[in-house]
């Protein structure tokens, strides 16, 4: 891509809204977005990031779902990313 287009935190939950980004090749073009984090929610706010993040699975041909694998799943993780 060749520029920044998302921003990059230790902090949890530093993405509140999709971003995305469209790369073109030749012969190829992909449209890439970051989502923010899915967890269990407890604000109204963090509710709504979630959803974002949920709804944008079905729209795309290919997931990939990043998963912090240096230390163990915190205590408002998904059962999807516990391994379950």
């Amino acid at each position: 891509m060749g520029q920044k287009v998302a921003i990059v935190s230790d902090k949890p939950q530093t993405t509140r809204n999709r971003i995305l980004a469209v790369v073109n090749r030749p012969g190829a073009q992909m449209v890439l977005f970051d989502t923010p984090g899915i967890h269990k929610p407890v604000h109204e706010m963090n509710r709504r990031m979630v959803e974002t993040a949920t709804r944008s699975i079905g729209q795309g041909d290919v997931v990939l779902w990043l998963v912090e694998v240096t230390e163990p799943p915190g205590p408002r993780a998904t059962a999807s990313s516990r391994g379950c």
